[in-house]
């Protein structure tokens, strides 16, 4: 009878689309961690033209803990994750952007925190652009207020400053870890358990934006902390398409994902404060 391979530790999903220029750094991260735990690399690639899947069918397709899922069409940045979680085995569940890097002790430091700290649901780490600038990749939770006040003029008023800051948590120190509200979803790790406690790892109603937001608040809800890790420091090679001002967004295509995605945030969440 054929033995079944030795279950991963760590399942890391990278879903990506037109991703060619950063998925090859992306991936040399990965394999180039300092790490003695089996993990699997599952890619779910979602219907790119740009030749990201003929980088996928390289020299990653030799590895024996390497899978790629290709995707017909662009089902978003959470149904792609959601579709990599459902082929996943790993007691730990390492979720990052195609235009991310680990360093190579990473992988490594959020295992060994979230093994040391039963009680946290999903740990995020230092994230860094090309500059070397860090990007404000934790917050406390938005409230409709907030959103307009960071995108619009108003987060010029001085009215305003105290409530930006403090959503931006920029009372706190960036290079300490502690408890934040969530994590920025370009890196983040979670054990399978937390995942269990959930009714979903994201909720597919959200094609892009808002999904980790929603993630760490169900977290919170269900008991569990959501923390933050600056002793790992990740690169993100490309900003944040949410990033700017309504108007520079509203000159993106993905103008249509944020506002839609901001909608059904807030109304899922008013909605449940009703309910209780």
């Amino acid at each position: 009878m054929a033995t079944m391979p030795e279950a991963p530790e760590i399942s890391v999903l990278v879903v990506t689309y037109q991703s060619r220029q950063w998925i090859r750094a992306c991936l040399d991260s990965i394999y180039e961690s300092r790490i003695d735990v089996p993990f699997e690399v599952i890619v779910v690639d979602n219907a790119s033209t740009d030749g990201t899947q003929g980088e996928l069918t390289g020299p990653w397709a030799d590895r024996s803990n390497f899978r790629s899922i290709l995707l017909p069409k662009n089902t978003g940045f959470a149904a792609g994750n959601m579709r990599g979680y459902e082929q996943s085995r790993g007691r730990y569940i390492l979720l990052l952007n195609p235009d991310a890097a680990l360093p190579p002790d990473g992988m490594r430091r959020m295992l060994d925190f979230l093994r040391e700290s039963p009680d946290v649901g999903v740990v995020g780490p230092k994230i860094l652009i090309e500059t070397g600038e860090r990007e404000e990749s934790f917050r406390r939770f938005p409230s409709v207020l907030d959103v307009l006040i960071k995108r619009t003029a108003l987060r010029d008023v001085p009215a305003f400053q105290g409530r930006l800051n403090r959503y931006l948590m920029r009372d706190r120190d960036p290079d300490a870890t502690q408890e934040v509200g969530w994590v920025q979803g370009a890196c983040m790790m979670l054990p399978r358990g937390a995942i269990d406690d959930l009714e979903t790892l994201f909720d597919e109603r959200f094609f892009l934006f808002y999904e980790e937001i929603d993630l760490c608040r169900r977290l919170w809800e269900a008991g569990w902390r959501v923390v933050y890790l600056p002793t790992v420091e990740v690169f993100h090679q490309s900003r944040r398409l949410s990033a700017g001002s309504i108007p520079q967004v509203f000159r993106r295509s993905a103008v249509q994902h944020l506002v839609l995605s901001a909608w059904k945030y807030h109304w899922k969440w008013a909605f449940r404060r009703r309910r209780r």
